[in-house]
């Protein structure tokens, strides 16, 4: 049940107003948007060289995408299939985006011009999702055109659904981004740990598996093709987003094409056998020089550390790879960044030996910041 209060008083159990009365909970989460009004209304304010700033940012992130959007590689790169899904779709359609490289590449990739026209699983990035939420969102709205678009390894966590859109009416379109594997998670394991487990879908002789995806999609009574080349690529998306009926198109994606550009990096621990910079390190941020991470001396700071205690009741566990993470034995100095002014200390940051999942390498974008 839900309750819409407009003018900001409670309500008792059984009391009504007359806005709740008239309000319904569906009418909230699927009428049409109300226009935003245009900043250029306003009066007497001057906003002509924030908005040429903007302009110069969308500039130069528009030739940053186009070498990645525009490319012609085959098999293709996650943001190609992007860039000619949005010219054959009118602007109110509305995609419904996977897990991993392929959330990344539509966020930076499909440009939306409405409210609720792009449905995502955020940043738990849920697996299996995409599917059924595609199928909801195609029967709420059914008279806008809903593509789905996800890659081959979310599609098999719940392919089956792709049924709902026969036999529920809901004629969904769906793209499956085929690179053979985990793509995603790959990337996360190279760059964490320089090698990667399970995360391929590979014959014993190296060479990658796929079922094939459109003959899935015609046994299950949806029309479907697969891109073959780059030429047929529009024209294919076209078809299935013309034919009003429920449609799959499977996309060859390179495994090593460049996904979604990634700012920023994960706080894992770090494994004994790297030996590189993401061992002790503070990563490189623009501004700053990469500087090893180096414990205090005794006494520098007067900050007492609230968990010096747990820290000491835990020290004599032998190895971190026996315990969870939070009870890992940790070094409570406060950290002293090389770029803070003299006698600051970051109190939720440590200078520790142990491979703490934040002192060690774990520092948030954010923080980095001048100033922060």
């Amino acid at each position: 049940m839900v309750c819409v209060v407009q003018d900001g008083t409670g309500l008792g159990p059984g009391e009504e107003t007359s806005s709740t009365k008239s309000t319904s909970p569906l009418s909230m989460v699927y009428a049409p948007p109300s226009p935003i009004p245009a900043w250029s209304s306003a009066k007497g304010v001057d906003r002509s060289e924030y908005l040429a700033e903007l302009a110069s940012l969308k500039q130069d992130w528009e030739e940053k995408l186009a070498g990645r959007r525009d490319s012609d590689r085959f098999p293709f790169t996650s943001q190609r299939p992007l860039g000619a899904l949005r010219s054959v779709l009118p602007r109110d359609a509305i995609i419904v985006a996977g897990s991993g490289n392929t959330q990344g590449a539509v966020k930076q990739t499909f440009p939306v011009y409405s409210p609720r026209t792009h449905l995502t699983s955020g940043g738990f990035s849920s697996m299996g999702w995409a599917i059924p939420a595609a199928v909801g969102a195609k029967l709420a709205r059914p008279d806008s055109p809903v593509v789905c678009v996800l890659g081959d390894g979310d599609f098999l966590m719940t392919s089956q659904e792709i049924a709902l859109s026969v036999t529920a009416g809901a004629p969904v379109i769906f793209v499956v981004q085929n690179n053979a594997g985990y793509m995603s998670i790959r990337g996360g394991q190279r760059k964490q740990t320089s090698r990667h487990i399970g995360t391929e879908f590979s014959h014993p002789d190296g060479s990658p598996y796929s079922p094939d995806f459109a003959a899935m999609g015609r046994s299950f009574g949806i029309e479907s093709w697969k891109v073959d080349d780059a030429a047929s690529l529009e024209p294919t998306l076209r078809k299935a987003v013309q034919s009003g009926a429920p449609a799959l198109i499977e996309v060859p994606t390179d495994r090593d094409a460049a996904g979604p550009w990634v700012p920023g990096w994960w706080d894992f621990p770090i494994p004994a056998y790297i030996t590189d910079e993401r061992q002790g390190r503070v990563p490189p941020h623009p501004g700053h020089r990469a500087t090893p991470l180096t414990r205090p001396a005794p006494g520098a700071h007067d900050r007492p550390c609230s968990r010096d205690a747990a820290a000491r009741a835990v020290a004599a566990v032998p190895s971190p790879r026996e315990t969870p993470a939070a009870h890992w034995p940790m070094d409570c100095t406060p950290l002293h960044l090389p770029w803070c002014p003299p006698g600051a200390t970051c109190p939720e940051l440590r200078c520790c030996g142990a491979p703490c999942a934040r002192g060690r390498y774990g520092l948030a974008e954010a923080e980095l910041q001048e100033g922060a």
